[in-house]
């Protein structure tokens, strides 16, 4: 999933040549679940559902912010792949937690098919929620170079020295 460059609602249209761009959003994860890992754990799920299905997944992107996890891929053909994500999130008992929508080019619009009545999608993709997952990222990123700091310079170490 590519976190560097997350589904912007303003350039969504540049994200695709020529076709649509859909978005999934998981709600209502507690903090444990909705940082890198849980974004990784859903994108995983969700391509090898739709591989399942028939659909091999394109190049995917994703977002995650207090509470939710939000998953884009382009496609030639939304209907075919709604339909699936539709059947994938069900069979994993995931679509009443589920926001499902496609990016409308000829309004430039998120606009959400599930479910009915749903706050405007996009609002999962705002500037500060991109802002704050990078953040977050880099965080965890200096947590694992300075463990590898640590497990380098111990691995250095001759045997019966402290």
């Amino acid at each position: 999933m590519n976190f560097d460059k997350p589904a912007n609602p303003r350039a969504a249209s540049a994200l695709f040549e020529g076709g649509d761009l859909i978005g999934v959003a998981l709600l209502d994860l507690m903090s444990s679940v909705s940082g890198a890992l849980g974004a990784q754990l859903f994108q995983g799920v969700l391509d090898n559902g739709l591989r399942a299905k028939g659909i091999e997944p394109a190049k995917t992107g994703g977002l995650f912010g207090p509470g939710f996890i939000v998953w884009t891929m382009p496609t030639q053909d939304r209907n075919p792949v709604l339909r699936a994500v539709e059947q994938v999130l069900k069979e994993l008992k995931l679509w009443e937690q589920s926001e499902i929508a496609f990016y409308d080019k000829s309004e430039a619009y998120w606009r959400t098919i599930h479910p009915y009545g749903a706050a405007p999608f996009d609002r999962f993709l705002s500037e500060h929620n991109i802002e704050r997952a990078q953040r977050q990222l880099a965080a965890g990123l200096e947590v694992i170079r300075a463990a590898q700091s640590v497990f380098k310079s111990s691995a250095q170490r001759k045997p019966g020295e402290t």
